[in-house]
């Protein structure tokens, strides 16, 4: 099942690159938006997709690729083209709710 979190993070290594390359092209509103609502829906219907191991690897997979078109990647485009002046510290600020979220949700492992 660890294997899971592995091929997760090789598909969005992999994956990111293209992802930025659709927000750059369609823009970020647009990659992003469809990118959380496609992650939403394949996040709700993961428990009815999984039907063994392999299967559970391909949705992890999955799950990546149409999370990297909601990642930071895509959402730091706008703030990077309106700010020319203090962009670091705009970019912090927007970022900032990734660092809250880590930091009030507890991990997969402390729940078990």
């Amino acid at each position: 099942m660890s294997l899971s979190l592995t091929l997760a993070t090789i598909a969005m290594f992999l994956f990111g690159t293209l992802a930025g390359r659709l927000g750059l092209r369609f823009g970020a509103a647009l990659v992003g938006s469809l990118g959380r609502f496609a992650y939403g829906a394949t996040l709700a219907l993961l428990p009815l997709m999984i039907s063994d191991v392999r299967q559970l690897w391909m949705d992890y997979i999955l799950l990546a690729i149409v999370g990297a078109l909601s990642s930071a990647i895509i959402m730091i485009r706008p703030i990077t083209a309106a700010f020319d002046v203090r962009r670091g510290i705009a970019m912090g600020i927007s970022l900032t709710g990734a660092g809250i979220a880590g930091f009030w949700c507890p991990s997969s492992s402390a729940l078990s």
